[in-house]
Formats: structure tokens, sequence, C-alpha cells
């Protein structure tokens, strides 16, 4: 498979930084990074465990922050935050349906839930 890499960089307003990273953070949440420049363009799909590495310098006329972030292809993706939002109201089900061998009353189920 040939390698595809995409750049961008140059010096720019602060608030057009902020803009970009933004809408990485965006992509990364929705679990799909489209990334362009110019003509290029390709997809990349951020898998559940990534590594995370950052690196800050403060020099005498110079500061710096490098963020790098790597995963290793075909894992499975990352969930988006539609997935938590789900997962989330299912456990919330989950937690609300006594089950059959269950022989917690609801007024009994509430008092447990509220001890928590």
């Amino acid at each position: 498979m040939s390698k595809k890499e995409v750049k961008l960089g140059g010096t720019m307003e602060k608030e057009l930084v902020i803009s970009i990273l933004e809408e990485i953070l965006s992509s990364m949440k929705k679990g799909q990074l489209i990334l362009q420049s110019g003509e290029e363009s390709f997809s990349l799909m951020p898998s559940s465990e990534l590594k995370m590495e950052i690196k800050a310098k403060s020099e005498k006329y110079k500061e710096k922050i490098e963020i790098e972030l790597s995963w290793q292809k075909n894992q499975k993706p990352a969930p988006t935050i539609q997935d938590s939002i789900i997962g989330e109201k299912a456990e919330q089900q989950h937690d609300q349906v006594p089950s059959e061998n269950s022989s917690v009353r609801p007024e009994q189920k509430n008092a447990t839930s509220n001890a928590r």
C-alpha cells in the first residue's frame, strides 16, 4: 500500500489555528478525519485506542507545542459520541427493568440506586 500524506502548515492567525484544531476534534468525535490540502485529500479512521504524545518547549524568543496522535489501522474504530449516548441510554433502561430473578421491588431498587 502506498503512503498518503497531507501537510498543512505555515504562519496563520491564532483564530484560524483554533478553528482547524476544533474541526479536527469534531471529526475525531465522529470517528473519521477527512484531511484536505489543495487537491490532495483522504480520510483516517481512528481506532478506539490511540497513542498521544505532547511536547512543549519554551526558549528565549520562541515557544512551541507538538501534539502527535497515532493508532494501529484495522482495529475497531473509536466509538462516536452518538454510540456513547446510545450505550448510556441502554444502560439506563437496563437498570430500570428488574430481571425475572430479581427479588428487589421498585421502591427497594430506587433506595438502592440512591445509595450509590
